[in-house]
């Protein structure tokens, strides 16, 4: 397993870390948990890893949605995501980079251009699933509105429609 210091640390910090993790009323605890996971497959996703030159494109937030509208009523689709969901999707997101910068035996805190593919291929994946995930929710808030379960062939095969045309 490989195990990489980012940063030397003295001891000083790694007292006070200690002490942070395990005290129950620390609100930054996943985060130090996960600083100690960098470099193996244990990382959550949670604690930054990545160079500067990359901080806008992995940083919690990052991925704007603002852009993408619903087809149908030309709402913008941040509009059905929870913010809970985007955070998981956005640490999946972390988590799959930082395990095929492993896998590629590239420096997790380097800079090259194989680290910028592997980044904007993941950060397109991570996009695609924040916005199928809104799709979802929509598709989900209109079947209540429109009177789901009490629902016809004709509303289901609408509905049926809607979501295949969203996957092609």
């Amino acid at each position: 397993m490989l195990k990489l210091n980012l940063r030397p640390e003295s001891k000083r910090y790694q007292d006070w870390r200690e002490e942070q993790i395990n005290s129950p009323d620390y609100p930054f605890k996943d985060v130090l948990v996960d600083e100690k996971r960098i470099g193996s497959p244990e990382y959550k996703g949670i604690a930054y890893f990545w160079a500067h030159e990359y901080r806008h494109h992995l940083r919690p937030g990052q991925t704007k949605m603002n852009s993408y509208k619903i087809p149908s009523n030309g709402m913008p689709i941040w509009n059905y995501l929870h913010q809970r969901t985007s955070y998981a999707i956005e640490n999946r997101m972390r988590r799959d980079i930082h395990h095929e910068f492993i896998k590629c035996g590239l420096i997790l805190h380097g800079e090259s251009s194989l680290h910028l593919s592997i980044i904007e291929k993941h950060r397109a994946m991570c996009i695609w699933r924040l916005y199928y995930k809104a799709y979802e929710n929509y598709i989900k808030r209109k079947r209540y509105i429109d009177g789901w379960p009490f629902r016809s062939a004709e509303k289901e095969e609408e509905w049926a429609n809607l979501l295949r045309t969203n996957k092609q």
